[in-house]
């Protein structure tokens, strides 16, 4: 089991939308019987938009949040298939957009 934590800032500037950023995240290996070399993952990240972007869009949302929860399925020794979900609430902050959901299949093929 591990985990993870970011954070950044930006410096103020006309052409960057995030003035901040935070995400922090939990993966185990094995939690399902005979599968230890398969993963799961759950991370949460969430950007604070600049008072520029703020000005330029009046009546936004201040941030955006995505929540997401994936499975890497070891298939074989050289290849692996990560299906992925994320739910992002306040994209763009735009207040005319629906929450979205949105879904994720990677292959990884090792040689």
């Amino acid at each position: 089991m591990g985990g993870f934590l970011q954070f950044g800032v930006t410096q103020a500037s006309k052409a960057l939308e995030a003035k901040n950023y935070i995400g922090a995240g939990v993966h185990a290996n094995g939690i399902f019987s005979g599968r230890e070399d398969d993963e799961f993952g759950l991370a949460l990240a969430r950007a604070s938009f600049s008072k520029d972007y703020l000005s330029r869009n009046v009546g936004f949302k201040k941030n955006e949040t995505a929540i997401e929860i994936t499975y890497k399925l070891q298939v074989t020794d050289w290849l692996s298939v990560q299906p992925s979900y994320q739910y992002i609430v306040n994209p763009s902050g735009d207040p005319a957009l629906s929450n979205a959901s949105v879904g994720l299949l990677r292959a990884e093929i090792a040689i």
